[in-house]
């Protein structure tokens, strides 16, 4: 199939998916559909920036940094003779797999996920494989925590560990409990503790790399690949992702606190999200919503420890941005919320699409990897 095709059936899909979000109206084909032309990219792709860069790994000639996790697969499937393509796909299709079973828990409401997911993050975990494995299994991690199951998060995490070393960031998550004040003064002192760091960092010209003379003796010779994070800078770059961070947490609050929203505690425990959608007969809709809404809300306050790293290498913004899926969840239980297609339902469809719309700009990615993945399809072929 070539490129065009591909880009206009991929384009087309991802309209549908978006015409029946907004009518609130559901069709099991564009669902499945979207499903099908995921993996089929997922497969065909040898387009995305670092599919030379796989392609060493995958042929043995790049293993030094490369998790071992990552290694056993590409071990794997060379045993079984499969080709890097073939490789690739069945890696990605069984992450995707696992990221949407977390969300059908929560939601099935699929055409918000794929209009979403297919505005920009989609490419985006094509290119990072690595790190899309690390974020399913993070993914999973953090719902398991959600449901208290803090052993099952710890696997999960260990997992993820496994293909990026970046998981390791959220193993601490296992020590807090929505329920317990303490844990909220805790995270509230780290919010205090983060910022002050980026102010006295930013006051000081963004030079970090005192990090590194402290790690080296820990880290050994693992301590090189982090000075290449640490002792580099930006200027004030950093600011386009502080933006995207502070428009994505905001938008979590707000969702829940507007005109005709407000939260109560009926139990000290139990949060009752009041939304302005209405039934037929015009009564508030309530959904208790208690473990999503808090733990979407303080976990993207711990991710805020990416802001001083981020002011000295803006792939750092990947710390807030790896639990995507989390927050794509709360915002499709948000939209569930509504009975009928409001005014206010369809801002807040507005309000979702541009958040992930923001991250398809060219000053945050380097190059548009959507358009340059479908535009290169036509050149694919199984090896």
């Amino acid at each position: 199939m070539g490129s065009h095709m591909i880009t206009i059936l991929f384009n087309v899909i991802w309209l549908l998916n978006l015409f029946f979000l907004f009518i609130k109206k559901k069709s099991r084909m564009v669902e499945a559909t979207s499903i099908a032309i995921s993996f089929y990219i997922y497969f065909y792709n040898q387009s995305s920036n670092d599919y030379q860069r796989y392609s060493w790994i995958y042929n043995g000639n790049l293993k030094n940094g490369v998790e071992p996790g990552f290694l056993l697969l590409v071990n794997i499937g060379n045993r079984l003779g499969l080709s890097q393509n073939q490789f690739q796909g069945f890696i990605a299709s069984i992450a995707l797999i696992v990221i949407l079973y977390v969300y059908s828990r929560y939601s099935n409401n699929f055409h918000f996920f794929f209009a979403m997911y297919f505005t920009y993050q989609y490419f985006a975990d094509l290119n990072l494989l690595r790190n899309f494995i690390m974020r399913a299994f993070l993914t999973a991690g953090i719902y398991m925590l959600i449901k208290r199951k803090k052993i099952p998060f710890v696997v999960c995490v260990f997992i993820a560990f496994l293909f990026h070393r970046t998981a390791l960031i959220y193993l601490p998550l296992v020590f807090f409990d929505v329920d317990k004040a303490l844990s909220k003064k805790i995270i509230k002192s780290f919010v205090t503790v983060i910022i002050t760091l980026c102010i006295i960092g930013f006051v000081f010209g963004n030079n970090w790399s005192w990090i590194i003379n402290i790690a080296a003796p820990i880290l050994g010779e693992n301590s090189q690949k982090l000075s290449y994070y640490f002792t580099t800078k930006t200027r004030i770059g950093f600011l386009i992702y502080f933006v995207l961070y502070i428009y994505n947490y905001s938008t979590i609050i707000l969702s829940a606190n507007n005109g005709d929203t407000n939260i109560s505690y009926s139990d000290g425990k139990t949060v009752i999200i009041k939304t302005a959608g209405r039934d037929a007969q015009g009564e508030k809709v309530r959904i208790q919503n208690n473990e999503l809404f808090l733990w979407s809300k303080y976990i993207n306050l711990y991710c805020l420890l990416s802001f001083p790293l981020i002011m000295m290498n803006e792939n750092f913004y990947r710390i807030f941005n790896n639990i995507y899926f989390i927050n794509l969840i709360y915002y499709s239980k948000v939209l569930d919320s509504y009975n009928s297609t409001t005014s206010e339902y369809y801002f807040r469809v507005i309000q979702f699409f541009v958040g992930n719309l923001l991250y398809r700009l060219p000053f945050v990615q380097g190059n548009d990897q959507k358009k340059f993945i479908l535009m290169n399809q036509g050149n694919t072929n199984w090896e």
